[in-house]
């Protein structure tokens, strides 16, 4: 039993860290920009809906692309 265990963390592991580092499925615009931040948002906005917002931490190793 405890070998069957061992076995499956790995897996999990590996799983779990798949879809880490992958290409950015968030669409959306600029909300903020503050000193060491930016907030985040949706495109289609109405007015009265809910929308949740990111707020994105910058610091010295923060790498933009696109």
């Amino acid at each position: 039993m405890r070998t069957i265990f061992l076995s499956i963390i790995p897996f999990m592991i590996f799983i779990l860290l798949a879809g880490c580092g992958r290409d950015s499925d968030f669409q959306g615009t600029i909300l903020e920009v503050k000193e060491s931040s930016i907030i985040v948002g949706a495109d289609d906005i109405d007015p009265e809906a809910l929308y949740p917002s990111y707020e994105i931490m910058i610091d010295d190793e923060t790498k933009f692309s696109g």
